[in-house]
């Protein structure tokens, strides 16, 4: 009997998996996964560079963390984004880039 072929999200956890210490970003989009998802994609790593596309406002994403990680999320939040990371450092890199309010 063959093993069955993996689906996208088992491969992007091995992926991560192996990437781990990378220097490449990975980029884990929240139109094709959920906040749980990314989430639990990332407390799989021991650290990385990683780019949360389409976050939509979500809230809790990327909460908790321990290990060394750079993570750039594009577009706005909501609340608890990134919070109770237990190795976690101020830096200019958490700054949302100045977008200004939408015009209406």
């Amino acid at each position: 009997m063959e093993p069955e072929p993996l689906t996208w999200r088992a491969s992007l956890r091995r992926e991560i998996r192996c990437r781990a210490g990378a220097p490449e970003q990975l980029t884990l989009d929240l139109a094709r996964l959920s906040v749980r998802e990314v989430n639990q994609l990332l407390h799989d790593a021991d650290g990385g560079d990683f780019v949360v596309k389409n976050p939509r406002g979500l809230h809790a994403i990327a909460g908790g963390l321990d290990g060394d990680f750079n993570v750039t999320i594009d577009g706005h939040v909501g609340y608890y984004c990134a919070g109770m990371n237990k190795q976690a450092l101020p830096s200019p890199s958490t700054a949302m880039p100045a977008r200004g309010w939408p015009k209406t």
